[in-house]
This record gives C-alpha cells, sequence and structure tokens, in this order.
C-alpha cells in the first residue's frame, strides 16, 4: 500500500467482499438467535454450561466477523481509524478466546469436553482472531497484506463459526431425542 494512496484506496477492492462477507455473519447471528429462542425449552439450567461453552462463542466470533466487515467498508477519511479499529476487534476476540479457555480448563472437572469440541472451539478460532489483530496493526502501519490477511481471517472465522453452529444444531437434536 502506498502511503499517498492510503487504506480507503487500498481497501476499495474488497468492499464487495467485506459486505458479503458481513451479510453472511449476520444472518448466522440472527439464525443463532433464532435457534435459541426456538430451543427454551431446551437450554436448561442443567444445560447453561453448554450455552455458555458453545453457543456464546459463536455469536461472538461471528459478531467479530461482522464488526470487521463493518469497520472495512466504513468510509474513514485517512483510514488509519479503520486500522486501529479492527486491530481493536481482533484484540477483543483474542482476550475473549482466552477467557473461554480458562472456562473450560476450570470447568472441565465438572463437565467433559470432548477432545474435538476443544480443538473446534478453542484452538481453531485462536489463530483467525489474531489474524485480524495482524491485519489491524498492518493496517494501521500502512503495510501491504493488512486488507488480504484481514479478507482471509474473517473468512477462515466465517467457516469456523458455521461448522460450530452446525455441531451445535446437531447435538441440540441428538440430545433431546434421549
Amino acid at each position: 500500500m502506498t502511503p499517498t494512496a492510503g487504506l480507503p484506496a487500498a481497501l476499495g477492492p474488497w468492499n464487495a467482499y467485506f459486505e458479503l462477507l458481513g451479510a453472511a455473519a449476520a444472518t448466522l447471528i440472527g439464525l443463532l438467535f433464532v435457534a435459541a429462542s426456538v430451543g427454551t425449552g431446551f437450554f436448561t439450567h442443567e444445560r447453561a454450561y453448554a450455552v455458555r461453552t458453545f453457543l456464546s462463542p459463536s455469536v461472538v466470533n461471528l459478531a467479530t466477523v461482522l464488526a470487521a466487515c463493518l469497520i472495512a467498508i466504513a468510509p474513514f477519511p485517512d483510514g488509519r481509524g479503520c486500522g486501529v479499529l479492527i486491530l481493536a476487534d481482533g484484540l477483543f476476540g483474542c482476550l475473549y478466546g482466552a477467557g473461554v479457555w480458562r472456562a473450560f480448563v476450570r470447568n472441565d472437572r465438572h463437565h467433559h469436553v470432548p477432545l474435538d469440541d476443544r480443538i473446534w472451539y478453542l484452538v481453531v478460532p485462536a489463530p483467525a482472531h489474531a489474524g485480524i489483530l495482524a491485519a489491524g496493526a498492518l493496517l494501521v502501519a500502512r503495510a501491504d497484506g493488512g486488507c488480504a490477511l484481514l479478507a482471509l481471517s474473517a473468512a477462515a472465522l466465517l467457516m469456523i463459526s458455521i461448522r460450530n453452529a452446525w455441531d451445535m444444531t446437531t447435538w441440540m437434536i441428538l440430545s433431546r431425542e434421549r
């Protein structure tokens, strides 16, 4: 990215991409709220841990994608503010992920979480959040690669969230039958 062209010019070609990604994230957030509303009888006090462990991180991951996309398409005059907000969005995702990790470890003696869930809900999202954080740093520094890293990281987090939302949905269906 050339210093004279600035961030708005660099993000310009990505507008349609971030609009589509943001729309997908917003739609999935809405669908998760619908699923949670429909499943109100399913989410009992005994299953509150599952909601905090699986539903909340999925919503936060999708909200992180949505926020990154909204920031990326916002008309910032010089673009540095955009980079700072993307950096903050990535930092929030990393800190939230660390909190989820801590809750998994703390509650493991009471609620066993299978290894594949640990991987998909804890390990796999971490590099995507770190990528958003790094993209923000690159955008603030006006270095090349920030837009592409943001696009890749946000898309990865969206795909991870789709997988995790489907996992949670199938778990709810199978648990209802028991």
